[in-house]
């Protein structure tokens, strides 16, 4: 995987959380169509900043050697903060903040715990990539986090290289704020840098997606291949 796109080596623990003790309950997905419907409200208003604030917030949880969790659940927050901020704030004020963002990355890592895109991402790579026996979960934990940092970086790039292909401004609203998407195109990434190259073993896993998802296939294509664009 391309380092440029990504902030330094972590630690050497540096994986995803793929024990069988998953934390979900039944309804785990209700919680991702509440976030759905926020984000498209303010959609597209902090894409642009988000590779300066990932970096940011994924060097410091590296440099402290805070957990994943909070890593990638802080990141979250501050988008959605910004998204206040920029709502209030014109000019020279939405300036001043973004000058002062070590600040705020600091207050939010002290208070966060819950990445709803994290979570995904986990959950869907046990299931569904450990379960194929293509590569050690250490190694699956290891391209997952590093793969999540350069969806988070580069969420302005990869939606926007999608924009043209969508007639629709409503339908790629909900398209790009839906993480449980995201999260389904994440893993289908991760197994081009697991070995998978199986044509029938691609198609499973993203058929199975879809349906956690309830999204067509193609869709999940769709991003997965934008996503992996970003390294070319």
């Amino acid at each position: 995987m391309n380092d440029e796109n990504t902030v330094p080596a972590s630690q050497a623990s540096t994986v995803l959380n793929l024990s069988t003790d998953s934390g979900f309950y039944t309804d785990w997905k209700q919680e991702y169509q509440l976030d759905t419907e926020q984000a498209i409200l303010s959609a597209g208003r902090t894409e642009s900043i988000m590779l300066s604030t990932t970096r940011l917030i994924s060097t410091l949880c590296t440099l402290l050697k805070l957990p994943h969790s909070v890593e990638f659940s802080s990141i979250d927050t501050l988008e959605r903060f910004l998204v206040t901020v920029i709502d209030d704030a014109e000019g020279t004020s939405a300036r001043n903040f973004v000058q002062q963002m070590p600040l705020y990355v600091f207050s939010v890592l002290s208070l966060i715990k819950h990445s709803l895109l994290l979570g995904a991402v986990e959950r869907f790579s046990k299931e569904f990539i450990l379960t194929l026996g293509i590569a050690r979960k250490d190694f699956v934990g290891s391209i997952g986090v590093k793969l999540l940092r350069v969806v988070y970086a580069q969420k302005h790039h990869i939606y926007s290289s999608l924009r043209p292909s969508i007639k629709c401004e409503d339908m790629f609203v909900r398209f790009k704020s839906n993480k449980l998407i995201l999260a389904a195109a994440t893993v289908t990434a991760m197994l081009k840098f697991c070995g998978a190259v199986q044509e029938r073993v691609v198609d499973q896993v993203v058929n199975q997606l879809s349906n956690e998802c309830f999204v067509e296939p193609k869709n999940i294509i769709f991003l997965r291949d934008a996503i992996l664009n970003v390294f070319n």
